[in-house]
C-alpha cells in the first residue's frame, strides 16, 4: 500500500520540477511581425561596403507604422595628397629642383526623405521620396592655379521589401531612380572661374541589395 502511494507521489514531483524549469527557461527570440513598437532602426548597406569600401548607412525614425522619415550618408570622405616631382637640367651642371603638389579633396552625399509602409506579418513593402545633396571639391596648390566644384541637387522615388528576422533585426533591398541637377566649375587661383557646366539627368541608382537593419 505504501509503495503504491509513493510512486504517484514522484512522479507529481518530478512532473511539478520539470514545468516549473522549462518555465524558467527564457524561450529564444522570434519575429512575431512587422508592427513592432520600435521607432528607430539603423541601416548598414552591405553591398558596396563589402565590395569597395564605402561606408553607407541610413538612420530612420518611425513616428507610426504608417511611415517613417529617412535619414542616409553614402561614402563621405575627406583628405589631402602630396606628390613631389624632380626637375633635372641634362646639359651643363646637374641642378636638381623639386615641385611639391598638394591638393585637399572631399566627397559627400546626404539623402532625406520619406516612406509609406504596407505591412503583412513579418514582411513588410515601402516606397517613398528621398531629396539628395552631393559635393566634390579639389583644391589645389597654387602651381596649378585652379580648384575644382562640383555640386549635384537630386530626386530618389524608391521602392523596397524588408523581411523582419527577429524582432530588432531585419533585411532588405531596395531599388530607386534619380533626377538630378549637377553643376560643375573650375576656378582659378585668384577666384576666376574659368569653366562652368551644368547638367540635368535621369538615371536608376544602384541596387542596395543586401541592407541590415537593426531596432531599437
Amino acid at each position: 500500500m505504501e509503495k503504491t502511494f509513493l510512486l504517484p507521489l514522484l512522479a507529481t514531483c518530478w512532473l511539478g520540477m520539470n514545468a516549473f524549469c522549462q518555465q524558467a527557461t527564457k524561450p529564444p527570440e522570434k519575429a512575431v511581425n512587422a508592427k513592432l513598437p520600435f521607432k528607430w532602426d539603423l541601416t548598414l548597406h552591405l553591398v558596396p561596403h563589402l565590395l569597395n569600401g564605402n561606408v553607407g548607412f541610413m538612420a530612420r525614425y518611425s513616428p507610426n507604422q504608417k511611415g517613417a522619415f529617412r535619414l542616409a550618408i553614402d561614402n563621405v570622405e575627406f583628405g589631402k595628397t602630396k606628390s613631389a616631382q624632380y626637375i633635372g637640367v641634362i646639359d651643363g651642371p646637374r641642378l636638381d629642383t623639386i615641385r611639391v603638389t598638394t591638393v585637399k579633396y572631399g566627397y559627400g552625399r546626404q539623402r532625406i526623405g520619406y516612406e509609406i509602409h504596407f505591412n503583412s506579418e513579418r514582411h513588410q513593402l515601402y516606397s517613398g521620396v528621398d531629396l539628395g545633396f552631393a559635393y566634390n571639391y579639389e583644391r589645389h596648390n597654387p602651381g596649378l592655379a585652379y580648384s575644382a566644384r562640383k555640386h549635384d541637387f537630386s530626386a530618389h522615388p524608391f521602392v523596397g521589401v524588408r523581411y523582419r528576422l527577429l524582432n530588432r533585426l531585419s533585411l532588405s533591398a531596395e531599388l530607386s531612380g534619380e533626377l538630378k541637377y549637377q553643376r560643375q566649375s573650375l576656378i582659378a587661383h585668384n577666384r576666376d572661374t574659368i569653366s562652368k557646366d551644368e547638367l540635368w539627368a535621369i538615371t536608376i541608382d544602384s541596387i542596395h541589395l543586401l541592407n541590415i537593419s537593426y531596432h531599437f
